[in-house]
């Protein structure tokens, strides 16, 4: 043990950077952060998932505003990832419909904003 009773316990790797010889330059910081593993109901895990999150604004006179993604946002299909929107604006029901092949959805109000709603959006999938 390392320490005494008071002592902050410290997750981590100890990393060297002689190789081997002499005295060692040792490093400690805290635990690695990984992805939360993304599971279907029936527990099988999602390869590479990834989230992304954000926010659209639709404007009168629109019901519907297209959200696209791109670079490292990008999914690999269609029916690879799964979204969930809310207006924070105005609560009201919004639609999403799933197009572009992973690279984005488009958002659909059930009724016409009197100025604009901001909607908020996360996606997760692969």
């Amino acid at each position: 043990m390392i320490g005494n009773s008071s002592s902050v316990q410290v997750l981590g790797r100890v990393l060297s950077t002689n190789g081997g010889a002499g005295t060692y330059t040792v490093v400690l910081f805290g635990p690695e952060q990984h992805n939360v593993a993304v599971m279907d109901v029936n527990g099988n895990q999602t390869a590479n998932p990834h989230v992304v999150t954000g926010s659209a604004s639709v404007t009168n006179p629109a019901t519907t505003v297209a959200v696209g993604f791109s670079g490292a946002a990008a999914y690999t299909g269609t029916n690879t990832f799964f979204c969930t929107a809310n207006d924070t604006t105005n609560p009201a029901a919004v639609q999403i419909n799933y197009n572009n092949n992973g690279n984005g959805f488009t958002l659909v109000l059930a009724v016409t904003p009197l100025v604009a709603d901001t909607i908020r959006f996360q996606c997760t999938g692969n």
